[in-house]
């Protein structure tokens, strides 16, 4: 999926201004907290992205 990949813009930007990294650092910072990104998306609709942590285990 291109959708995480540093600098990947979708076709739709248009004129928005942007690099490109954004969900790229937030998968890297996830991946690094041991969490993970997901998200849902529909075309005219919108997207949906949630982010997954685990729960720390408290002795």
């Amino acid at each position: 999926m291109h959708l995480f990949s540093p600098f990947f813009r979708a076709g739709n930007t248009g004129s928005i201004q942007g690099t490109g990294l954004g969900l790229n650092i937030v998968a890297r910072y996830a991946s690094l907290m041991d969490g993970a990104i997901g998200f849902e998306s529909q075309s005219g609709q919108g997207s949906t992205f949630t982010l997954r942590f685990r729960q720390p285990q408290i002795k």
